[in-house]
This record gives structure tokens, C-alpha cells and sequence, in this order.
């Protein structure tokens, strides 16, 4: 129906229609409001956010930055606005700049770090997050900045540690290690891979595979301390030989080390592991080394002894086989010697079960006693080279004589070393084991050594048979007090040099261990060529390059060198010539008096006086050792060895010596009997 006031109407219109209009405004004003709210929120975030924000339009411009920008920069906000990235930004150029701004996508962020130069001059490293978007229909780049100086300085620091770290352990050889013993995952450093011949980590092998590479014999050793350590969290060193695989094997050290939660459970082990191969090798090498110096001067003095006493050579020959046997904890031995007539090898001796057996020996006879040369391996390669060869197992090798009596004996390994006269192979001995053995340098020179003396043996038997006894006696003789002067006396520097080394071993200080080994060495090496020379009855080295005070001064400093034993030579009257088997005698005496100082008289001081009267020539030998009384019986050859010295130079010897109060040794040379020889 329509109304019938058009006025009326138009009025109610009007008034609805500014109801909703001013509904409309109460909206807007609310609906601006929460705007203003949100913006002064977004103004407060803007303003307080801790990472610098600035805002970039498209040619670069910096349209906004907040307070934080300015703090870290230096810059003012209103110099912000003014500015463009490449004015502080050092590590791009504007092009790169302008670029990146320019390619980047709306919703994608793309994150870059930049070195900013601050307006004091200050570098800082900056990660930045780049985002695109249109603000009041503006196209601009809102870079959020974070400064990462300080962290990446740490970051670096922590890389620059765990290089040291690594260096360290690669130049100590020790690696440390990190297990969960109960799901056995491993955590290994660099160095403890490359001591167990695994890869660089990640990922560290498992356990069980570590534990494959365990020598058998160590595995359960190694898998029980470590479950020790675990159920009793305590520490548990662990030693153990570790096998690489190319088949190498190294000694190792470890530490095991409980780690525990903050409920005080342990959660893990620990670690640190060390290659000690070198030091084990080392050791053992030190202690063959002594034990064989030891074993050398053992046997050279019950040789001496022996040839001292015994008159009948056979008994000598019997002494040097039983010796050769024992001192290498062999089966038996055999002498085979070349007749040059016939150019057959002839069995002489052999020590089987503990006596003598000749070439009359019923069992030897029904074998066969005399074989050529290429019957026999190695005797071809000993005529040829001079050197010792090792026959490792009879059981496998070729068929020669006498291997079905061997094998019956039990024999496995024969060592055979070559007797020499002259430096030509004159004969062999034959050493036997009853298991394989392998041997080291040390023990092949010991067994030349005891060949040597088995050689000598020979020789004094034909020489008896010969009938030279009184020959042989003097020459025996002499060669027991030579030998007795080079080998006995070098060999005691030796073992007082490698017990040094022990102790140095002990403190682990390797640099001294290898000066006492070298030092043990050039004294084994020089006894041994005095020997040869005294075998050859030749003058000693020292002699035949320089005089005797030279040489005494020379036997002093190198028999003290590294020793608590100040030695002291002094020369009174003006040195002059004297006959050479005086000069001889005179260094042997000093060296043989010397050696006993070192081995008995625990003395701190030894002097060596070398006199030359007008008709006379003196030596006085003294040191404030313990002393001893000169009328008690007293092992050895020495002092026996020095009067005989002197008898031969028609001298006069005297002994002074009370316990406590050290000795003296003084010796007169008269120069006109020395004349009347000569004459």
C-alpha cells in the first residue's frame, strides 16, 4: 500500500539512511583505531627488534632502518636515509648489490652474509635475510641484519682448537674416543681412525668392528675392562695389540673414562688410545739388546775361564759347544768342517744331550761323516756370502742327509752360522731347535760370535794334535788376555751403556735412549775390531794412529762417557819412544784396570798417571772405589792377565788395595832392559 504522506516518508528514509552512516563512521573510527594500535605494535616491533632492519627501494635507496640498525652501524637514522647498501657494505660491489635487490621474488627470502664497515671503521660480519614486498603500493626490500661476528669468531676459534687438537694427537699418536657400550655406536677422532687404519669419521665403525681387528688373545681382556669400567664407573687402562688390514700390528694404550648424567648414571665411555708400537719395539729391542750383551760377556768370561784352566783342547771344545747350546736354549749343535784335500764337508763335533759327540760315535758313523757341499742347503749360500742361513722348518724342505735323524731327535729349525779363518769360510755349526724360530740381528751375531770361539777351538785341537802344545799355550794365552782386554772390557761398556738406556726407557726420554744406545753400539763395534785385530795379532787402532798418552787419554773418555766416573789422565816428563809391545801392554793393563773400576769399585774419581823417568817408565793407576783384599781369591782373568803383562815386559807390577779405601796399581817399565832387547 502506498503512503499517502510523500513527506513523512521522505523523512523516515533520511533518518535511516544517517543511522547507517553513522553506524558505517563507528565502524571505520573502530576498525581505525585497531589499525593505529596495530601500527604503533609493528612501530614498537620495528623499533626494539635487536637485529638491524632496514628497508630498500628498488634503486637501492634506504627508505626506512630502525633504531638497531643505527646502533650497530653508528649512523644516525636520519644519515641511514641518505644512504645506499654499498656505502657500508665491503665484501660486494654496488652491481652485485643493486642485482640481488632487483632479482629477488616476492615470498621467496633469500639469506647472504656481508662484512659491514661501521662508521668507526669496525668490521662486522652480517647474515642478512632479504624479503620482497609492496608496502603503500611500494615495491621495496626489508633486509633484517644480524650481526655474527662474535659467533663466527668462536665458530673459527672452535675450528682452530680442533685442528690443534687433531695436530696434537697426530704428533703424540694418541686418539680419544667416545662408546655407548650398551648399543656399541662409536665416536672417534681423526687421529684414533687413522691409528686403527679406518676411515676419517663420519661415521665412526661400530664396535664389533673395532673389536674384529683385536688380536684373539686380547679380546676378551679388552671387552671385560671396558665392562668394568662401565658397571663400576671407574677409570680402566687397558693394553692391547691391535692388527691393521694389511696384517700389521700395532701395541696400543687406552684409558677407558665413565661419563655420567646429572642423576649420577653412567651413559657412556670415554677415552683416550695411544699407538706405542715404536715404544714397545723400542723396549724390546733394548731389552734383546741387554740380555744378549749380557748373555756375550757371560759366555766370552766362562770361555776365558775355560781356556785359562783347561790343558786339553777337547774339553775346551766341549765348554764352547755346551755354551753355544745353552746361551741360545737350543736342541744340540754340530761342527762340520771343509778338508781341503778331499773338498768334503767332515762332521767334527756335536753337543747332543748334554756331552760331546765325535766322529767315533757309533750313531754318527752309521749316518755318513763327510757330504759335499751342495748335499746340504744352505751350505752353498754360507761358502758364497759369508753369512749366517736360517733352514726354518726340515719338516717342508728339500731331503738332505741326516734330516730322518734330526727328525727323530725332534728338530724343526737349524740356524747355520759359518766358522771363518781369515775371513774364509772354513767349516759351519749347525744350531737346532725343536720349534720354528725366527731371529734377530742380535742373535745371529751372538752365534757368529760362538762360532768364532768354536773355530778357535778347532784350531787349538789340531794344534795339539800337531803336537805344539807349548805353541799353543803361549798363543792361547795371548789371545785370552787380548780378547779378554777388547771383547770382556767393550762388552761391559756395553751393558753399563744399555742399563742406562733402561732407565732412560723408563722415563720415556727416547732422545737420551738413542744417544746410550749409539753409544753401546760404537763400543761394541770397536771391541769387536780390536778383537779381530788381537786375533790377528795386530796393533790396536789407537796406537798405530797416535801415541799411547793419545790413546789413554782416548780409552778414558770414551769408557767414562755418560758414567758417574770422572777419569783423568796425566803425563809427567816428556814423553818419548818405547818399544810397541810395551805401549800395547800398557793400554791393555789401563783398560783392564778401568773395566773393574766401572764393574766393582763403585768409585767416583779414576786417574791414569803416565811418568817417563830417565831410565824408567811408569804407570800409577788409582781410584777411590770400596777397594778389596789383594790376598783373597778372586774370580776372573784380570788381575792374572795384568802380572802376566808385565812379567812379559820384564817389569815390576804392585797391588795396593784395602776394602774402603780403593786401589792403586803401579807399574815400572826399566827403559835399559828394554834396550838390551832391542839390541
Amino acid at each position: 500500500m502506498s503512503s499517502l504522506n510523500p513527506e513523512t516518508d521522505d523523512q523516515t528514509a533520511v533518518v535511516s539512511t544517517v543511522e547507517g552512516l553513522r553506524r558505517e563512521l563507528e565502524s571505520l573510527e573502530r576498525s581505525l583505531i585497531g589499525c593505529r594500535e596495530r601500527m604503533e605494535q609493528m612501530e614498537g616491533v620495528f623499533t626494539h627488534v635487536a637485529d638491524a632492519i632496514l628497508v630498500a627501494a628498488q634503486d637501492g635507496r634506504i627508505v626506512e632502518a630502525n633504531p638497531a640498525a643505527s646502533a650497530i652501524l653508528g649512523y644516525s637514522h636520519a644519515e641511514l636515509l641518505t644512504m645506499h647498501p654499498w656505502d657500508f657494505v665491503v665484501s660486494a660491489a654496488q652491481d652485485e648489490i643493486l642485482k640481488l635487490i632487483q632479482t629477488i621474488s616476492q615470498g621467496t627470502p633469500v639469506t647472504v652474509q656481508r662484512i659491514y664497515r661501521c662508521k668507526s671503521g669496525e668490521e662486522k660480519r652480517m647474515d642478512l635475510r632479504l624479503t620482497r614486498c609492496m608496502l603503500a603500493d611500494r615495491d621495496l626490500v626489508i633486509v633484517a641484519c644480524r650481526d655474527v661476528t662474535e659467533q663466527k669468531r668462536l665458530e673459527e676459534r672452535l675450528r682452530r682448537s680442533e685442528r690443534n687438537l687433531a695436530e696434537g694427537q697426530r704428533l703424540t699418536k694418541t686418539g680419544s674416543w667416545i662408546l655407548d657400550f650398551k648399543t656399541g655406536e662409536t665416536d672417534w677422532s681423526v687421529e684414533t681412525c687413522r691409528i686403527f687404519g679406518f676411515p676419517d669419521p663420519p661415521p665412526s665403525p661400530h664396535y664389533r668392528e673395532f673389536r674384529a681387528r683385536v688380536r684373539a688373545e686380547d679380546r676378551e681382556g679388552v671387552d671385560r675392562g671396558l665392562r668394568e669400567s662401565f658397571e663400576t664407573g671407574e677409570p680402566r687402562p687397558l693394553n692391547y695389540v691391535f692388527i691393521l688390514p694389511d696384517g700389521v700390528r700395532k701395541h696400543i694404550e687406552t684409558i677407558s673414562q665413565p661419563v655420567r648424567d646429572e642423576g649420577g648414571t653412567v651413559v657412556r665411555l670415554m677415552g683416550t688410545v695411544m699407538d706405542v708400537t715404536e715404544r714397545q719395539q723400542a723396549e724390546d729391542a733394548l731389552r734383546a739388546s741387554e740380555l744378549l750383551a749380557r748373555g756375550q760377556l757371560n759366555a766370552l768370561t766362562r770361555t776365558l775361564d775355560s781356556l785359562a784352566s783347561e790343558s786339553e783342547p777337547d774339553k775346551f771344545l766341549d765348554h764352547v759347544l755346551r755354551n753355544i747350546t745353552e746361551q741360545l736354549q737350543a736342541h744340540s749343535s754340530s761342527v762340520w768342517r771343509m778338508d781341503a784335500s778331499s773338498g768334503l764337508m767332515s762332521f767334527e763335533f756335536a753337543f747332543e744331550n748334554g756331552k760331546l759327540v765325535t766322529k767315533s760315535n757309533a750313531s754318527i758313523a752309521a749316518v755318513s761323516p763327510c757330504l759335499r757341499i751342495e748335499e746340504v742347503w744352505p751350505w752353498p749360500e754360507i761358502f758364497r756370502t759369508g753369512k749366517p742361513r736360517v733352514l726354518e722348518d726340515i719338516r717342508q724342505g728339500p731331503p738332505f742327509p741326516w734330516r730322518d735323524r734330526l727328525l727323530t731327535q725332534g728338530v724343526v729349525t737349524i740356524l747355520t752360522v759359518p766358522m771363518l779363518i781369515a775371513g774364509q769360510v772354513e767349516g759351519v755349526i749347525g744350531i737346532r731347535f725343536t720349534s720354528r724360530r725366527e731371529f734377530c740381528a742380535g742373535e745371529t751375531e751372538l752365534a757368529q760370535a760362538f762360532a768364532n770361539q768354536a773355530m778357535l777351538a778347532l784350531q787349538l785341537t789340531r794344534l795339539s794334535a800337531q803336537s805344539r802344545q807349548t805353541a799353543v799355550m803361549a798363543e792361547r794365552n795371548r789371545m785370552a788376555r787380548d780378547i779378554h782386554d777388547t771383547l770382556a772390557q767393550g762388552f761391559t761398556g756395553v751393558v753399563v751403556q744399555l742399563e742406562a738406556a733402561r732407565g732412560a726407557a723408563l722415563r720415556q726420554d727416547n732422545l737420551e735412549v738413542a744417544k746410550r744406545i749409539e753409544q753401546a753400539d760404537g763400543l761394541a763395534r770397536s771391541s769387536l775390531a780390536e778383537a779381530r785385530r788381537s786375533v790377528r795379532a795386530l796393533r790396536p787402532r789407537s796406537l798405530r794412529d797416535g801415541t799411547l798418552c793419545m790413546a789413554l787419554e782416548d780409552l778414558l773418555k770414551r769408557m767414562s762417557n755418560g758414567l758417574a766416573l770422572t777419569a783423568e789422565f796425566q803425563l809427567e816428563g816428556e814423553q818419548r819412544a818405547i818399544p810397541e809391545d810395551w805401549e800395547e801392554g800398557l793400554l791393555r793393563i789401563a783398560q783392564e784396570s778401568l773395566t773393574n773400576t766401572i764393574k766393582h769399585a763403585q768409585a767416583r774419581r779414576f786417574r791414569a798417571k803416565l811418568s817417563f823417568a830417565s831410565d824408567a817408565v811408569h804407570l800409577q793407576l788409582v781410584d777411590d772405589g770400596r777397594g778389596f783384599d789383594p790376598h783373597a781369591e778372586h774370580d776372573g782373568f784380570g788381575l792374572v792377565g795384568m802380572r802376566e803383562r808385565v812379567e812379559q815386559m820384564a817389569g815390576h807390577f804392585v797391588l795396593r788395595s784395602k776394602p774402603g779405601q780403593g786401589t792403586e796399581i803401579f807399574i815400572t817399565l826399566n827403559q835399559q832392559i828394554a834396550g838390551e832387547n832391542q839390541a
